[in-house]
């Protein structure tokens, strides 16, 4: 199977086109020609991410977030983007990006997260046509308080680490979230009803803005709410007829202290 062959299989579930106009998804680094035998997935296309897919013989990687995103005027083998570049061309490793068109899936990265969570009737927070867009909402499966579905995101997510703003014990029926940095579209979970948001990287005033309108919040980490989505990923790869492996990619070691 060629490259080119793989990316067109991604464009039958998240078409490079639901991509945003300032992302930038498809081929990052080979050749639509390369051949390929053998697909990693990982969340970040870092040079220990390369390592393991090299280690398990994999020749091509998707990956969640883009190995280039801003311009590049020089490779310089000190950087670490440049360094992935270099090594993946010495490696002959294809890199290919889904990014926010996996975002806007329909079964992606919200998808994912919605449906341990959400009543089958949620919908994107942000429709597009064909079901696809950004975020969820809905009624959550079983209303509780703010404190037991932190507990319950911890859990089903596999996160290290949920914040939550608000009352413990308040009862929370209907959620909105975003995967990854979702913190602009309060305001839109806000406009459904929401009675909490769910999502990454929230700045200190949405968190005052929000919080002042009524609402609740669990914050979490960006790359931990991602990567719960890659199963599901890596099931809609295989359907190539490749064989495909999650590679480990566990990000940077956090610590945190009370």
């Amino acid at each position: 199977m060629l490259v080119i062959d793989i990316i067109n299989h991604i464009n039958t579930f998240a078409p490079l086109s639901l991509a945003e106009p300032w992302d930038n998804v498809g081929l990052m680094v080979g050749s639509s020609q390369w051949r390929a035998s053998k697909i990693g997935v990982a969340l970040d296309p870092d040079v220990h991410v390369l390592e393991e897919a090299r280690g398990e013989k994999c020749d091509c990687l998707v990956v969640h977030h883009p190995l280039i995103f801003s311009p590049l005027k020089t490779i310089d083998l000190e950087s670490p983007v440049s360094l992935v570049i270099q090594k993946a061309l010495e490696y002959g490793i294809a890199v290919i990006s889904v990014h926010t068109n996996w975002d806007k899936a329909r079964e992606g990265v919200n998808v994912q997260l919605a449906r341990p969570l959400l009543k089958e009737s949620f919908l994107p927070l942000l429709p597009m046509e064909n079901s696809e867009g950004l975020g969820a909402w809905g009624s959550l499966l079983k209303p509780c308080s703010l404190q037991n579905l932190m507990v319950k995101l911890r859990n089903d997510w596999n996160l290290s680490w949920v914040t939550g703003y608000g009352e413990p014990d308040r009862i929370v029926k209907t959620a909105a979230l975003c995967g990854g940095s979702g913190g602009d579209l309060w305001t839109a979970a806000l406009d459904k009803g929401a009675d909490v948001y769910i999502t990454a990287d929230m700045k200190y005033h949405q968190i005052l803005d929000a919080c002042s309108l009524g609402m609740a919040l669990c914050v979490v980490d960006h790359g931990e709410m991602e990567r719960y989505s890659l199963a599901a990923l890596c099931r809609l790869m295989a359907l190539s007829n490749l064989p495909v492996v999650q590679l480990k990619d566990k990000g940077p070691n956090r610590l945190q202290i009370e």
